[in-house]
């Protein structure tokens, strides 16, 4: 048998998943397919025919219509005052409830100085190195209101009078929620303030606050962390933005406790896609992430105010690049883990430069060095210097020599 190339569809049959992918159907006319219907003709849909009322008839419908809105709407608020009861019950056999309504009351103070700090735009969040445009994002305000009591989660019933908490030693503080301060706290559970399913998950508008302080405000879906919200640890790192089953997952910031930050894009909650990081001295890196790492094409700008713009890859300067140092000079070539190496050019403040080859950051290999326009060298260099039979050019007139660590010991 000849070649046959299983990728290939027949035109007429190509023909026809094209217009099934677009429409739905195959027009077997075009195809070259029988059909029971000419060519020739054309169809037009038939509209259907409006329906007037008169406008007694008219008027019942409209009243009927806002009865039945209001039918709903009272049924709807009546399933959720049974759900708030069921769920209320639920929370009696199987939780304890908070007696304090203030979902902050359970907070880590260090958590509350850092929502403080960020509304009041002071500390991390006013660094003059780092554009205001950055933090404008974000926002202090509450994401909601909600009525939905507090609660424990407490997972066993044997003792529905057991209170959890939490101390911070540094602080001595701690939630004694109106019980004996000679009672151990044997387990510590999260506490949460918000909207729940039918089937007792968290699910909605809510507030939770972690055994240890850390508090999480935001939507949920099936218990679990879906949608907008806002993440503060008891180290101080803040993030904000987008979650997905839990993890961050699209748009969103995540500040450190020392001030540097990153912006952009995650997945599984990880830098993912594109974003920038800047660190507290102003220095920044702008392009693409992949697992939590610099990689593909950025943009690197350090403190002292060299630039780099090119290839990266696992946090390193990696491919094709220019880097521009803050004396002056400039290299446009090829880099492997943060070193030239490979094809580039160096050019001096001078006006001098290097056309060659690199190796470990220095001139290696085969390459031309341009003193002047008039003046050059062009021939081999070991670690930096010119080593082996070359070239020198002076004002139209060529030297043939040797040259051993740079200088020349034979015509």
């Amino acid at each position: 048998m000849g070649n046959v190339n299983c990728c290939e569809i027949p035109k007429d049959t190509q023909k026809e998943e094209i217009e099934t992918h677009l429409t739905g159907h195959v027009d077997h006319s075009r195809a070259g397919l029988k059909t029971s219907v000419s060519e020739n003709k054309e169809y037009k849909e038939i509209p259907k025919p409006k329906v007037v009322y008169d406008k007694k008839t008219e008027k019942i419908m409209k009243i009927q219509s806002i009865v039945k809105r209001f039918l709903t709407k009272g049924k709807f608020s009546k399933r959720i005052e049974l759900q708030q009861i069921a769920l209320k019950e639920f929370f009696r056999t199987h939780g304890v409830l908070c007696n304090v309504d203030d979902i902050d009351y359970y907070v880590n103070p260090k958590v509350l100085q850092v929502e403080k700090n960020l509304k009041n735009r002071k500390g991390i969040y006013s660094n003059p190195n780092i554009p205001n445009n950055i933090l404008q994002d974000i926002s202090y305000q509450p994401f909601y209101s909600i009525d939905m009591p507090c609660t424990y989660l407490v997972e066993s019933k044997d003792d529905p009078n057991n209170r959890s908490g939490w101390a911070d030693k540094d602080n001595a503080y701690s939630t004694t929620n109106n019980v004996s301060d000679n009672e151990q706290y044997k387990e510590k559970r999260p506490v949460y303030k918000g909207h729940w399913s039918i089937d007792r998950k968290k699910n909605g508008y809510g507030i939770m606050v972690n055994t240890d302080g850390s508090k999480y405000e935001g939507l949920f879906r099936k218990g679990m962390l879906d949608g907008k919200g806002r993440y503060i640890t008891v180290n101080g790192d803040f993030f904000e933005g987008n979650f997905i089953k839990g993890a961050a997952n699209g748009y969103g910031i995540f500040i450190h406790s020392d001030g540097s930050l990153y912006k952009g894009q995650w997945m599984n909650d990880l830098p993912w896609g594109e974003g920038e990081e800047w660190l507290c001295d102003g220095s920044y890196y702008k392009g693409d992430f992949f697992q939590g790492k610099k990689f593909g094409i950025g943009e690197f700008k350090w403190a002292d105010g060299s630039v780099y713009i090119g290839g990266v890859k696992n946090d390193l300067l990696n491919g094709e690049g220019i880097y521009t140092w803050m004396d002056g000079r400039k290299y446009k070539g090829f880099w492997q883990e943060n070193t030239m190496n490979g094809n580039g050019c160096l050019e001096y403040p001078d006006g001098s430069k290097y056309e060659g080859q690199f190796l470990n950051n220095k001139r290696h290999g085969q390459g031309v060095y341009y003193y002047s326009k008039k003046k050059y060298y062009e021939g081999p260099w070991v670690n930096g210097k010119q080593h082996g039979r070359g070239k020198l050019v002076k004002n139209g007139e060529e030297e043939i020599g040797e040259w051993i660590e740079g200088k020349k010991v034979k015509t």
